[in-house]
C-alpha cells in the first residue's frame, strides 16, 4: 500500500490522506459560501442508484438513523438533504456501514469499477464539521464472501462553524480500474471528529462508477427467487424451487441447476441441468427445478439453450431446501427476550413479509414479531441447522399479551398475520406452526374446555386456508406472575385437550416452571419473560420434540429437583418439613419440577395439602435424617411426592415428550409409602397414558403392598411396577404419560417416590434400528420389502437375513427317511427371536393353504427349534405338495 496526498483549490483548499492499494488515488476538494458547489458532478446513472438494475440490494448497520435506509443515498440525487438521500449520524453512534450488492443475475462476471466519489456537507446549516469525510472503501468479488480493502478517505478540512459548505471525494485507479469482478461494496463510515455543533456527518450522494466485467450484461435474468430463499424439503428430503424471470432472442428452452455453495457449512447435493421451461415465448420464463436434495446453501444457475449450445450462465446465491416453520402466539414467542440473539450458521433465515418469500439472515428481533429484543428462534434455528446440516428459515408472527381468543378465524390476527403467512408458502410448504402462548387465558380465567375449543377454531380454518393438513406444535404454557395455579392448570389442560384430540397437533415444551428455576441460575430476565438461559432451554425443548430425540425418562422422578422462589438455592428441606404448593397464590406454581397436581378431572388444580415432604417422626419413624439419612429402602432421596387429603383421585401427572412407537416395552416403577399411621393410606392407582388414556393400569390398597412386603408396609416404602407393550402397528402421535393418584379422599394420604419410567425397543425393532437407523423409517415396515428378493422385513427378522441385501429363499427338497420319500420345507430361524409372528404354511392344490402341524396320521411333520423349522409331507399321501412363508403381527415375548 502507499500514500497519495493529492492537492486541489477551489474556495477552501483541503487535504485528503489516502491510505490506498498501489495505484489507487484519492483526490478531494471543499467549498464554503456557494451553496450546491458540486450539484454538476453526481450521477444519476451510477451503479448503485435507487431502481438500477445493477443494484440487488442496499443495506445499512444499525447505528444508523432513521433517515438512512439502506437505499437512501443511492439515488442520483445530490441537492435534496431533507429527506432521504441525507442522513445524520451523532459521534456515538460511530462506525456504520452502508452495504450495496450488485446484481450478478444480470451480469455473472460482476462488475468493473472505475471511480468512485462522494459527496458530504449540508446547505444552511451552522455546522461545517459535517462536510468532513472519514471512511473506508471495500469490496468482494464474485465467488468470495469475503471483503477486500480498496481505499481509506481521512478527509478533515472543516473545524468551525459556516453555512454553504460541502466536500467531494473521488478514487480512481491510476491504471484506469479500481477492481474487477465485484459483487459488493462496502462503506464504513467512521467519527469525523470533533465539532462545535452536532458532530457527524451528512452524505448527499455516493457514486460508484463502472461498467459490467467482460462485456454486456446476459440476455436473460433471474425475477426470482431471491437470494436466500428457501423451500420446504418432502418426506423425499427433496424439494422443488421455482424459477421466473426474463430473456431476449428465442432460446429452444431455458435450462437450471443447483450447485453447492462453496463453504464447509454449506450442505447439499449438486444436481444436473434441467428443463425448466421448453419453448419460452413473450420474453418472460418460469418453471420449478425439481428433486432438489435438501441442503444449502446452493447457487442456483439459470441459462438459455438455442439448440445443443447453451447461453451465458446468471446465478443465484444463497438458496436452500430445508425445514420452515410459522411461529405465533404472544411475547414468549416473539421478540421479548433479554439478549437479542444472532445465529452463528449463516443457513438460518427469517422471512421479512407474511406474504412474499423475502428473507434475511435470522438475527434478532424477528422482523414479524411484536417486541425488539431477543427470541427463541435464533437459538433454535442455530441448533437445527447444526443438527439436521439443512438451511431452517422461520416466519415469526407473535403479538405480545394477546389471548388465544385474539388469533381465532376472523380476527385482525389471524386474518392480518397468521393466514396470510400460511397460505403464502403453498400447499405441504412448511414443516408446522409452533405455538407458545396461554399466559393471558390464565389471566382472563379462561378454563380447559373454552381454551381447547378456541384453539380448535385456529387449527381447523388454518387448514381450510392453507388447503392441506397443516401439523401444530402446542407449548405447555399458561404461568404469569399475577396469576395462580388454580387459573394456570385449567388452560395447561386445555391445550392437553387440543392435542389429544387431533393426530397432528403434537405437544410442545413446557416453560411454565421457568420462573421456579431462578435459585438453579436463572430463567427469567423479568417477572415472565425468558433471559439467555431460558431463551436457550426453549430452543433446546424445540429442537428435541421436533427432532423426536426425548426420551420417556422424567423430570424429577426422585422429587428432589425443586425449587422455590423465596428460598434460595433450596437444597433439601428440613427434617420433617412439607413444601405445601399453593393453588391461589403466585409464583407458586408448579412448585413441583416436572410434575402437574391436578384433580380427578385433570382439568383443575387439585385441592388439599399437596407438595414433597421430607419424611420424619409423625410419619416414617425410620426416615430421620440423622438415621441413613433419612432415606429408607425404596427412597432415592430425602425428599417424597405427597398428596395429603383433599378429593378423590386427585393425582399427580408427568407428561413426556416421548411417543409410543410399535415394539416397544414401557416400564414404570414406583415406590409406594404407607405411613406409620397405615389407617392413613388412601390407595394408590398408578398408570401409563398414552395420548391422554391408559393403556396400563395398577391400583394398591394397603392388603396388596402388605403381600409385598411379607406382611406389613407400614412404615416403608414399596416399590411396584407396570408393563405396557406395544406390538408391531401403533396409532401415529401418542405423547406417554404418568398419572399416580391417590384414589382415597378426605383424610387420607398417599406418598411416593423413585419414579422411573423407560421405553425400550424390543425385537422388531431393534433389527429396524439396525438397518435403517430409525424405528419410525418407512422403508422398515414389516410388509416392507427393500431388497426386493420376496421375503418382507419382518419374514427376515424372522430368519436372521439382511433386509437391504437380496438373499435366496429357502427351497423345498425330497429326501428318504425311514424307508419313505418326503418333501421337505427347511428354514433357518434367528434363534436370538423369541417373538411370534412368522407362519409356515402347506398346500396340496395352490388353493387351500393350511398351518404347519403335524398330522395324526404321520403324512405330515411339523418340527420347529429355536434354530430353523422344518415342514415334512410324504410322497405316498401327497406326491405334490408346496410351501409358503407368510407373517402375521410381529407380537413380543413377554418380558
Amino acid at each position: 500500500m502507499n500514500l497519495r496526498l493529492l492537492l486541489r483549490f477551489f474556495s477552501i483548499t483541503g487535504w485528503c490522506v489516502s491510505a490506498s492499494l498501489a495505484g489507487v488515488a484519492v483526490t478531494s476538494v471543499s467549498n464554503v459560501g456557494t451553496a450546491l458547489f458540486y450539484a454538476a458532478s453526481a450521477s444519476s446513472t451510477d451503479l448503485i442508484n435507487a431502481g438500477q438494475p445493477t443494484l440487488s440490494s442496499a443495506t445499512v448497520s444499525a447505528t444508523f438513523g432513521a433517515v438512512f435506509p439502506g437505499t437512501g443515498i443511492n439515488d442520483g440525487n445530490y441537492t435534496n438533504t431533507t429527506t432521504h438521500n441525507a442522513f445524520f449520524q451523532s459521534g456515538p453512534q460511530f462506525p456504520a456501514t452502508a452495504t450495496y450488492s450488485l446484481n450478478v443475475s444480470v451480469n455473472t462476471l460482476g462488475y468493473t469499477l472505475t471511480s468512485i466519489k462522494s459527496f458530504m456537507g449540508w446547505q444552511g446549516f451552522s455546522s461545517m464539521a459535517q462536510g468532513n469525510q472519514t471512511y473506508t472503501i471495500e469490496y468482494s468479488v464474485v465467488g468470495s464472501a469475503l471483503y477486500s480493502p480498496l481505499a481509506t478517505v481521512a478527509y478533515s478540512p472543516f473545524t468551525g462553524d459556516g453555512t454553504n459548505f460541502d466536500s467531494m471525494v473521488t478514487v480512481t485507479d491510476t491504471g484506469g480500474t479500481l477492481a474487477s469482478g465485484v459483487d459488493s461494496i462496502r462503506f464504513t463510515f467512521a467519527d469525523p471528529g470533533p465539532s462545535i455543533n452536532n458532530p457527524g456527518t451528512v452524505v448527499r450522494e455516493i457514486d460508484v462508477i463502472g461498467s459490467p466485467t467482460g462485456g454486456a450484461p446476459s440476455a436473460l435474468t433471474i425475477g426470482s427467487p431471491a437470494a436466500r430463499h428457501l423451500v420446504q424439503r418432502s418426506a423425499a428430503n427433496t424439494g422443488s424451487i421455482a424459477i421466473s424471470g426474463t430473456f431476449s432472442g428465442t432460446p429452444d428452452r431455458i435450462e437450471a441447476r443447483a450447485v453447492v455453495m462453496a463453504g464447509t457449512a454449506n450442505s447439499g447435493t449438486a444436481t444436473a441441468w434441467q428443463t425448466i421451461q421448453a419453448s419460452p415465448v413473450a420474453g418472460n420464463y418460469s418453471g420449478s427445478l425439481a428433486g432438489v436434495p435438501a441442503g444449502g446453501w446452493y447457487q442456483l444457475e439459470v441459462r438459455p439453450v438455442t439448440g445443443s449450445t447453451p447461453g451465458a450462465v446468471v446465478v443465484r446465491d444463497r438458496v436452500g431446501v430445508g425445514d420452515i416453520y410459522v411461529t405465533a402466539g404472544q411475547s414468549n414467542s416473539a421478540n421479548y427476550g433479554a439478549s437479542a440473539g444472532t445465529p452463528a450458521d449463516d443457513r438460518v433465515s427469517t422471512r421479512t413479509s407474511v406474504n412474499a418469500p423475502t428473507w434475511r439472515h435470522g438475527y434478532d428481533p424477528q422482523p414479524l414479531a411484536g417486541g425488539g429484543g431477543g427470541s427463541v428462534w435464533s437459538r433454535l434455528g442455530d441448533q437445527l441447522a447444526a443438527a439436521d446440516n439443512i438451511p431452517i428459515g422461520f416466519v415469526c408472527v407473535g403479538v405480545g399479551a394477546t389471548q388465544v381468543i385474539e388469533w381465532v378465524p376472523g380476527t385482525n390476527y389471524y386474518n392480518n398475520l397468521l393466514k396470510p403467512a400460511i397460505q403464502s408458502l403453498g400447499t405441504a410448504g412448511f414443516r408446522a406452526v409452533l405455538w407458545h402462548q396461554g399466559e393471558s387465558d390464565a389471566i382472563a380465567n379462561v378454563n380447559a374446555t373454552t381454551h381447547a375449543a378456541r384453539l380448535n377454531s385456529m387449527i381447523v380454518q388454518s387448514r381450510t386456508d392453507a388447503g392441506w393438513t397443516v401439523p401444530w406444535y402446542l407449548a405447555e404454557a399458561s404461568f404469569h406472575p399475577n396469576t395462580s395455579l388454580s387459573q394456570e392448570e385449567p388452560v395447561v389442560a386445555g391445550q392437553r385437550l387440543a392435542i389429544y384430540g387431533d393426530a397432528n397437533v403434537f405437544i410442545g415444551p413446557s416453560t411454565d416452571a421457568f420462573h421456579l428455576e431462578d435459585a438453579a441460575g436463572g430463567k427469567l430476565s423479568d417477572s415472565v419473560h425468558f433471559n439467555a438461559a431460558g431463551l436457550l432451554d426453549h430452543a433446546t425443548q424445540w429442537r428435541d420434540i421436533l427432532r423426536g430425540t426425548t426420551t420417556a425418562t422424567p423430570r424429577n422422578g426422585d422429587f428432589e429437583d425443586n425449587r422455590n422462589p423465596a428460598i434460595t438455592g433450596l437444597a433439601a428441606l428440613a427434617d420433617g418439613a412439607s413444601q405445601v404448593v399453593n393453588i391461589s397464590a403466585d409464583l407458586d406454581s408448579p412448585s413441583v419440577l416436572g410434575w402437574r397436581i391436578l384433580s380427578a378431572s385433570g382439568q383443575t388444580a387439585a385441592d388439599g395439602s399437596n407438595g414433597f415432604h421430607n419424611p420424619s417422626t409423625g410419619t416414617y419413624t425410620g426416615a430421620v435424617d440423622t438415621i441413613n439419612g433419612g432415606v429408607l429402602p425404596g427412597m432415592s432421596g430425602r425428599h417424597v411426592a405427597m398428596l395429603d387429603g383433599g378429593t378423590a383421585a386427585n393425582h399427580f401427572l408427568h407428561t413426556t415428550r416421548a411417543l409410543a412407537r410399535p415394539n416397544s416395552n414401557h416400564m414404570l416403577s414406583v415406590a409406594l409409602g404407607v405411613r406409620d399411621d397405615a389407617a392413613t393410606f388412601g390407595s394408590a392407582r398408578i398408570e401409563i397414558l398414552a395420548n391422554g388414556q391408559p393403556v396400563a393400569t395398577a391400583t394398591y390398597d394397603k392388603a396388596a403392598l402388605d403381600a409385598l412386603r411379607g406382611g406389613n408396609s407400614a412404615g416403608t416404602f414399596t416399590p411396584v411396577s407396570l408393563n405396557y407393550q406395544t406390538v408391531g402397528i401403533v396409532a401415529a402421535n401418542q405423547p406417554l404419560a404418568i398419572r399416580i393418584t391417590k384414589v382415597g379422599g378426605s383424610g387420607t394420604v398417599l406418598d411416593f417416590d423413585h419414579v422411573r419410567f423407560t421405553a425400550a425397543p424390543t425385537g422388531y425393532s431393534l433389527f429396524q434400528i439396525q438397518y435403517w437407523g430409525d424405528s419410525a423409517a418407512a422403508a422398515s415396515a414389516q410388509n416392507g420389502d427393500p431388497d426386493r428378493d420376496g421375503a418382507s422385513n419382518g419374514i427376515e427378522y424372522f430368519l436372521g437375513t439382511d433386509p437391504l441385501t437380496a438373499n435366496p429363499l429357502p427351497q423345498a427338497t425330497s429326501l428318504e427317511m425311514s424307508g419313505r420319500r418326503w418333501s421337505r420345507y427347511a428354514v433357518a430361524l434367528n434363534p436370538a427371536v423369541t417373538d411370534t409372528g412368522l407362519g409356515l404354511e402347506y398346500s396340496y392344490n395352490l388353493s387351500a393353504w393350511s398351518p404347519a402341524a403335524s398330522s395324526v396320521d404321520g403324512s405330515v411333520m411339523s418340527v420347529r427349534q429355536a434354530g430353523y423349522w422344518t415342514l415334512d409331507i410324504a410322497h405316498a399321501t401327497h406326491p405334490r405338495a408346496f410351501f409358503r412363508l407368510s407373517l402375521g403381527p410381529i407380537v413380543p415375548a413377554s418380558p
